[in-house]
């Protein structure tokens, strides 16, 4: 079965951890890192291959909510979908880990299926956001302009739609 992409699981509890990875290994690549430190150093050598992070929030070295402002300060790393796990079930931190840029906050425990239908959206709407942004850019590539004709196709639905215009 080939893997529907990266999941890099950060996560200094190994119980935790363990779970996270067992969760998704058969649909996914996975690697792992104990802190923030880590974590970043994955993130330079595979930020082209990261479908999502699954992030703890409290860990030594470098912390979850130091990792996501990194994340966000950086225009190659802040569009990675980043969701968070935590022990801490406040509105203040929630918010606060939203406000730096996690797509959404999973109190622990974990419940499995819960965690597992997050990450399955996350990466189906990355798949489709990639699908569309390849027809765009087939569709912009498309235009063509000659000495007194515009002319542009546009592709919707496995339909081509060619227009011409005439110009002075």
């Amino acid at each position: 079965m080939e893997k529907r992409g990266l999941i890099l699981i950060v996560e200094d509890d190994s119980i935790n951890k363990r779970i996270l990875s067992n969760l998704f290994c058969e649909q996914f690549e996975i690697m792992e890192a104990e802190n923030g430190k880590e974590a970043l150093d994955i993130i330079q050598c595979q930020e082209n291959k990261l479908s999502v992070i699954i992030l703890d929030v409290y860990m030594p070295v470098v912390d979850g909510y130091s990792v996501l402002k990194i994340l966000s300060n950086n225009n190659k790393w802040r569009n990675i979908p980043v969701v968070v796990t935590t022990s801490e079930e406040s509105v203040e931190s929630d918010q606060r880990l939203l406000d730096l840029g996690a797509v959404t906050v999973i109190h622990k425990p974990i419940n499995a299926g819960i965690v597992k239908r997050h990450i399955n959206n996350i990466v189906d709407r990355q798949k489709e956001h990639a699908s569309f942004m390849k027809d765009y850019m087939l569709q912009k590539s498309l235009i063509h302009k000659t000495a007194n004709t515009f002319t542009c196709a546009y592709h919707f639905n496995d339909q081509t739609v060619v227009m011409e215009q005439q110009y002075s």
